[in-house]
């Protein structure tokens, strides 16, 4: 069976990623990554990836999503309204955060995406919808940073 590759960029900054970690039928899985990181020998653009192992061809996939596209953690305001609050750059480079009622994760995956096209993130066009997987997933894990009696305002694109 062919051994799990580790991708290791020779540069200072560059991201060392290593998929020896994994178990060989992991299911795809969703990292961001904030520095370049190398895989098979080429210099890969910083975001958010997906890394699956293809069991039948024994052989690993990597897909860019999107810009690089945080949680931050979760807002909850009043008794019964939560939001993620994500951090993102848009295409003109400035760094924006958006708290995206998690309301939307239970709708289409089109009215996030359309929220996330229109305040600019870089979006790989042929991969869109696996970004909500990949938001589920995080939200997942993501802490709570307290209650508020008013919501946190999003800051312009």
């Amino acid at each position: 069976m062919k051994q799990p590759t580790t991708f290791q960029g020779p540069w200072p900054g560059i991201e060392k990623f290593s998929m020896e970690k994994l178990s060989l039928d992991a299911q795809p899985f969703y990292q961001l990554h904030l520095q370049p990181i190398e895989i098979e020998g080429k210099l890969q653009r910083v975001g958010v990836w997906c890394h699956h192992y293809g069991v039948l061809n024994n052989t690993w996939s990597h897909t860019w999503l999107c810009a690089p596209l945080q949680i931050l953690g979760i807002e909850q305001f009043g008794d019964h309204t939560y939001r993620l609050i994500l951090k993102y750059q848009s295409l003109s480079g400035k760094e924006n955060t958006w708290a995206m009622p998690m309301g939307l994760l239970a709708r289409s995956r089109t009215a996030i995406l359309r929220e996330l096209y229109s305040r600019g993130l870089d979006i790989n066009y042929e991969s869109r919808y696996a970004i909500v997987s990949y938001l589920v997933q995080e939200a997942a894990s993501a802490r709570a940073l307290g209650s508020t009696s008013e919501p946190i305002e999003d800051e312009p694109t």
